[in-house]
């Protein structure tokens, strides 16, 4: 069982990382679809809003980024660098047997 790290935290130690070089692009195309989808909702002001542009198609084409998925994107960028990768997502390998006691406990209790 691994944890998934949904944004960038200081106290997540990750042990295994995934290159996501191949599939960064339609990664981050479906997070600005999202975005848009809920940019009219008033929990998401401004979700949908377009923060910057960044080149990375090979034609050179830029890639439209929200922020959300500009955050995706520096993130795997930085868990990228931390393992030797252009790009990567971070998981922390959790001891099932720990986690299944644990919510076990909780729910005897």
């Amino acid at each position: 069982m691994y944890s998934y790290e949904v944004y960038p935290q200081r106290e997540f130690r990750p042990d295994v990382f995934i290159d996501i070089g191949d599939v960064l692009e339609p990664v981050i195309e479906t997070i600005n679809f999202f975005r848009k989808l809920n940019a009219e909702s008033p929990q998401a002001e401004r979700a949908g809003h377009l923060e910057a542009m960044m080149k990375v198609y090979p034609s050179g084409e830029e890639l439209p980024l929200t922020a959300w998925a500009e955050l995706k994107l520096c993130t795997s960028r930085v868990r990228g660098h931390q393992c030797g990768l252009r790009f990567a997502e971070a998981y922390r390998a959790l001891d099932s047997r720990a986690v299944g006691n644990r919510l076990l406990d909780e729910i005897v209790s």
